[in-house]
């Protein structure tokens, strides 16, 4: 415990203050999918991230690089340091609000695979085609849902479950 206060005092007062945030909107997001019909859940925060799953982003420059790189970094922290159960969905919607507060464009990549009987889904962000929050290894085993027609399927989906 006293090794983990350490390292948290380490860290520079602006991203302690960002760690807060971070941990509160996480839990934010968590308590809206928990509480919410999912539908209204994912109204709010893709509206509040401005998600366009068309969207073209261009590579960050090196500044913006390591911006992104302390934000992931203190996502993490954060994440492994919270009450909630958090999916990879409230992760990529909480780092992109953050990201988007910083003038940092990225994409919320949603992808799918099959595990035996079962289909599996996965949610990361990009900036240009560099994952930046997830190993590119485990986000290659996902095909992602970007295309129109896949959008449109899933869009179908859950207003046929409403």
């Amino acid at each position: 415990m006293i090794g983990k206060l350490k390292k948290l005092l380490a860290l520079k007062p602006n991203n302690i203050v960002m760690l807060i945030e971070v941990w509160f909107k996480l839990f934010l997001a968590w308590l809206s999918f928990s509480c919410l019909p999912q539908s209204t859940a994912t109204r709010i925060w893709f509206r509040e991230n401005a998600v366009d799953i068309k969207q073209e982003m261009s590579p960050p420059n090196s500044d913006k690089e390591a911006v992104v790189r302390d934000i992931v970094k203190l996502l993490q922290i954060a994440v492994s340091h919270h009450i909630a159960n958090l999916t990879c969905l409230h992760r990529v919607l909480v780092l992109k609000n953050v990201l988007k507060k910083k003038g940092i464009t990225a994409s919320i990549i949603i992808g799918v695979r099959k595990d035996k009987s079962k289909l599996a889904a996965h949610a990361w962000l990009q900036i240009g085609n560099d994952v930046i929050d997830d190993q590119k290894s485990y986000t290659d085993q996902f095909k992602p849902l970007n295309d129109q027609n896949s959008a449109n399927l899933i869009f179908l989906n859950t207003q046929k479950k409403n």
